[in-house]
């Protein structure tokens, strides 16, 4: 089967989902290989078109708010690029670019916008979202482990892991709050309370 093929696997609602949040409800605004299938789908399924409605709420809300955004100033653009330029190890640019006419430049930034929101959106469902539950897992875990152990047990712990806590004296914190790094960062907390 090529590509330019008609027949081709009907287009799923995730599929539908995806496509609608990254290029809009309209879909004119969509790639013309993914028109007929969301098309197709848009006429069988309920579904597919309540995710049309709600890509339509959400890109006028960001039309919305792109609208009452104030332009940067060219000052301010130029800034951000020389200290961006700078963080990257780059010289800064002699000259700022010249900045855009108004109309392009808040399409430009509708764009933006929903890219980003479509990035976000799949990024927290997919490896973050299980990054989250990993972490909240796993404190689960620590404080359900901590917990299980007799009260006599648990100050042992506490003990073995942080001494100063359970009341034993140490000289591993002063130790290394005299390190050459930390008075450093004294010195500088001492100026700057001044």
């Amino acid at each position: 089967m090529s590509p330019n093929d008609p027949v081709r696997a009907p287009m799923t609602l995730a599929q539908f989902e995806d496509l609608a949040l990254r290029h809009g409800p309209d879909l004119d605004d969509w790639p013309a290989a993914a028109r007929p299938g969301a098309l197709a789908l848009l006429e069988a399924s309920a579904e597919a078109r309540a995710v049309q409605a709600g890509a339509a709420a959400l890109w006028r809300a960001l039309d919305a708010l792109a609208a009452e955004a104030e332009a940067p100033s060219p000052g301010l653009s130029a800034r951000i690029l020389a200290a961006a330029e700078a963080q990257a190890g780059a010289a800064p640019p002699e000259a700022a670019r010249p900045p855009r006419p108004p109309a392009a430049e808040a399409r430009r930034g509708r764009a933006g916008a929903r890219r980003l929101l479509g990035a976000a959106r799949r990024a927290l469902t997919g490896a973050a979202g299980a990054g989250a539950a990993m972490a909240a897992s796993l404190m689960l875990g620590a404080w359900l482990g901590y917990a299980a152990l007799p009260a006599g047990a648990n100050m042992a712990a506490l003990s073995t892991a942080f001494p100063a806590a359970a009341g034993l004296e140490t000289d591993a914190g002063a130790d290394l709050l005299s390190q050459p790094l930390f008075a450093e960062i004294d010195a500088e907390l001492e100026q700057d309370a001044r």
